[in-house]
């Protein structure tokens, strides 16, 4: 493929052996992979692949339910047009393109890089000329704000990253992590397999991309003592859980992150998954894990969340995180997202803190599910289009349930 180091290799695959082996090897040479999102669109992926400058896209044709036909012959046109994507691998079945220059399969790219010699020698000096302070992972932010940003990690940052995780999670080898977070993210890539390379921990990826089922047929099956992921995904995990039985005599740490941790989901992974030492973290895909929060008198850390998401409502901050917990206590409650309509708000100034809108999500409702992002994370850009269309055929004087 004539990959050398500098050159980006781009992958867009579910939780598979394949992406691990692909962002192993590239890591080898001193190629940095860019991660792309198994949901992005035509453009987003189009985007993705001029700003990080791809050379080489690894491509699955499905991830998950997700059929990645029109993606790929997207790709391969860019690769006859002016620009740095020369090859496009596809990983998976079945095969329905013709193997042309710009065109392999997975398995026949694996037979010619058999059939061709390499020098181990050859290797190990190509590895010994790579910097830790040298790029390893393009990563792109999950989009909860807006169209996903493109952030540059280097090898020191999120080994670094990863290791200072495990020790917290207090991993070794004797442990099983099941990872259900996504390897094209921060989350999967780091706190995941990372992770449980740093630390001799098994790894255990339950599907391609997030399914509530299988994440718990792992957990029971593989008598995993770690786990990973976004309240979301702990939210789904728990609602399956009430028709099935899991031994919690195994499941002892993990990790929450990603969004705002309300106090009662946290009591709910206690008493219902039996990992009394989780833990819930807080970083930046841009910056991995450095922390933006303030301490109280008695030494206690709180992260309010993002500055985008402060509602101005009658002169006072109002935090979407109090006013979620609190609903959040309720029983018949599974998940609660606030978010600012601001051409509303402006508008029209009710009692402090009163939500002036509600919209029930579910079967039969306006919005059959909270759409996420790739990560898992509730995408509150989207919830706003979705608000102000709402808002359009109703009385705006009225709160609606």
């Amino acid at each position: 493929m004539g990959v050398r180091k500098g050159d980006v290799v781009g992958v867009m695959a579910g939780n598979c052996q394949e992406h691990i082996d692909i962002f192993s090897s590239a890591a080898r040479i001193g190629a940095p992979v860019a991660s792309m999102h198994a949901t992005f669109t035509l453009d987003e992926l189009c985007g993705a692949l001029a700003s990080s400058t791809c050379k080489v896209l690894f491509i699955a044709t499905k991830i998950g339910k997700r059929d990645t036909s029109a993606l790929i012959e997207m790709a391969g046109r860019l690769c006859n047009e002016d620009s740095n994507l020369e090859h496009v691998i596809t990983i998976g079945e079945p095969q329905l393109w013709s193997e042309t220059t710009n065109y392999q399969v997975w398995q026949t790219f694996l037979q010619r890089s058999e059939s061709v010699f390499i020098d181990e020698a050859l290797l190990i000096h190509f590895a010994q000329l790579v910097s830790p302070t040298e790029p390893i992972s393009l990563q792109f932010t999950s989009g909860t704000m807006g169209n996903p940003k493109l952030a540059t990690l280097t090898h020191f940052n999120i080994l670094n990253n990863a290791l200072f995780m495990g020790n917290a999670m207090d991993l070794c080898s004797r442990d099983v992590l099941c990872c259900p977070a996504p390897l094209s993210h921060c989350s999967g890539l780091v706190v995941g397999f990372l992770n449980a390379l740093v630390h001799g921990t098994m790894l255990v990826l339950p599907s391609q991309v997030f399914e509530a089922e299988r994440t718990v047929d792992a957990l029971v099956q593989e008598r995993c003592t770690a786990i990973i992921g976004v309240p979301t995904m702990y939210l789904a995990e728990l609602e399956v859980l009430k028709t099935r039985s899991l031994d919690k005599a195994f499941l002892r740490t993990g990790l929450i992150a990603g969004a705002n941790v309300a106090p009662a989901l946290m009591e709910r992974i206690y008493a219902e998954l039996g990992a009394e030492a989780m833990l819930i973290a807080y970083g930046m895909t841009e910056t991995g894990p450095i922390t933006f929060c303030f301490m109280d008198n008695e030494g206690y850390c709180y992260v309010s969340g993002r500055l985008k998401d402060i509602i101005i409502r009658g002169g006072q901050n109002i935090y979407p995180a109090e006013i979620e917990e609190r609903l959040l206590q309720l029983p018949t409650i599974a998940e609660a997202v606030v978010v600012e309509i601001r051409e509303w708000i402006r508008e029209t100034l009710g009692r402090h803190k009163a939500p002036k809108h509600i919209f029930w999500v579910g079967v039969g409702k306006g919005l059959a599910s909270i759409p996420k992002t790739g990560s898992g994370k509730p995408a509150k850009h989207e919830l706003r289009k979705i608000a102000l269309e709402l808002l359009q055929d109703i009385n705006v004087g009225q709160a609606r349930l």
